[in-house]
Formats: C-alpha cells, sequence, structure tokens
C-alpha cells in the first residue's frame, strides 16, 4: 500500500475545521459543550476509512498481515500535528472570551495532562488502525460492486 500521508492530512483537517466551527458555534449560540474526544476522534476514524477506501478501489486486495499496525504510526504523528495546531489557535482566540491558555492548564495537575495526552495519542492510533482496513475492504466491496455492473 501507498501511504498518502498528504491526503489523509487534508481529510483530517478539513474534519478538525468544521469540528472546530460546529464546536464555537454551539458553544457561544447554543451554551453547549462536547467531549474533547469526538473532536480527535471523528477525524481520525473518517480519515483513516477514506485512505483506505480509496486504497481498498485501487488495489483490490487487503491490507499486508502487521501493515494496518505499521501505517497508523505515521497516521498518528500527522494527527497529532494537526491536533497540536489547532489547540495552538484555540490558545489564542481564548482572550477573545477572558481566559487565558496558562489559567486553563493550571485548573488541573500536570499528571492530568499527561495522562490526557497518552490518552487521546492512543486513542487516535487504535482509531486508525481499526478504521483503516475496515476503510480497504469497503474500497474492495465497491471496486467489485463496479466491476459487476460493466
Amino acid at each position: 500500500m501507498e501511504l498518502d500521508l498528504l491526503l489523509f492530512a487534508r481529510f483530517y483537517s478539513v474534519w478538525v475545521l468544521g469540528l472546530v466551527v460546529c464546536e464555537m458555534v454551539l458553544a457561544i449560540y447554543g451554551r453547549l459543550d462536547w467531549l474533547a474526544s469526538i473532536s480527535l476522534w471523528l477525524p481520525a476514524a473518517t480519515a483513516a476509512q477514506d485512505l483506505g477506501r480509496k486504497h481498498g478501489k485501487r488495489a483490490r486486495a487487503a491490507l499486508p498481515k502487521g501493515a494496518a499496525w505499521k501505517y497508523a504510526l505515521p497516521m498518528t504523528a500527522v494527527a497529532i500535528c494537526i491536533q497540536a495546531l489547532v489547540a495552538a489557535l484555540k490558545a489564542a482566540v481564548l482572550p477573545i472570551w477572558g481566559l487565558s491558555a496558562s489559567a486553563v492548564f493550571a485548573m488541573l495537575p500536570p499528571l492530568y495532562w499527561l495522562l490526557s495526552l497518552v490518552f487521546y495519542v492512543s486513542l487516535i492510533y487504535l482509531t486508525i488502525r481499526i478504521f483503516l482496513p475496515s476503510g480497504v475492504r469497503h474500497g474492495m466491496k465497491l471496486a467489485q460492486l463496479e466491476a459487476n455492473k460493466s
């Protein structure tokens, strides 16, 4: 499988930005908030599924044994970089609402932040690992259906 990290990054970024906009609109107008894990999990799941689907449709072959674990590492690194950029942008916007990033971080002990980081990185990694082969299988089925139509 040729791993197209740029395609993954674009798809992931679109999902993250869309969720950030939804989150801000809900926070401002609806006075609602959602779990941060949704903003991490959903883009990882959809981007991995999409990349796998495109590979399955093109290659018409399943991933080699252990490939999903191997490919999940660089995809997780890309996802973490994008999430770090979004977190920096959110920290830059916090003063508009009268908050500071340092005040938010000071609310909880450093061990909490470390454990949260480990949890979220693991969540992204396992999500990609699960949804990448699922997307490949879906793409193979789509390719088979298209071949049967013609």
